[in-house]
């Protein structure tokens, strides 16, 4: 039961009802739809910008964060190699699979190191890049 609270605080289902009841999915102190001002309030100015070119542009390089923004809207995908960034409930990059599988269940799709858990969501997921059975990335992705 803890893995499906932890979910559920990972990715609630982003329907504007929903939001208004539910924080936004988050790692650290970004949630996602944030604006890039909310974000830089709360982290500080970035290491580094990167303009894309795409859809998911700018990029904002933080130490251990890694942030994208729909172009021209909020937050739109999250990614932290860094224990300083975790999940909700403090699940962190450097966490062992055992414990991904306590506390997540098992996930709903695996593709080389990338396992991928569903989340209420229907346009987001949570993926995990594994190295030697430990996290070394956790990452909140969203389709438009």
């Amino acid at each position: 039961m803890r893995g499906a609270a932890l979910l559920l605080a990972v990715a609630p289902c982003l329907s504007t009802a929903v939001q208004a009841a539910e924080p936004a999915p988050s790692i650290g102190k970004v949630s996602l739809g944030q604006t890039r001002s909310q974000v830089e309030a709360s982290m500080g100015r970035p290491l580094r910008v990167i303009n894309t070119g795409d859809a998911l542009g700018p990029e904002l390089r933080f130490d251990g964060l890694t942030v994208w923004f729909w172009e021209g809207a909020g937050v739109a995908q999250i990614r932290s190699t860094s224990s300083a960034h975790c999940l909700v409930g403090g699940l962190c990059p450097g966490a062992s699979q055992r414990e991904l599988d306590r506390r997540l269940g098992r996930p709903s799709a695996k593709s080389g190191n990338l396992l991928h858990y569903a989340v209420k969501a229907e346009a987001c997921w949570l993926e995990v890049a594994l190295v030697g059975g430990v996290a070394s990335s956790l990452e909140i992705k969203c389709q438009p």
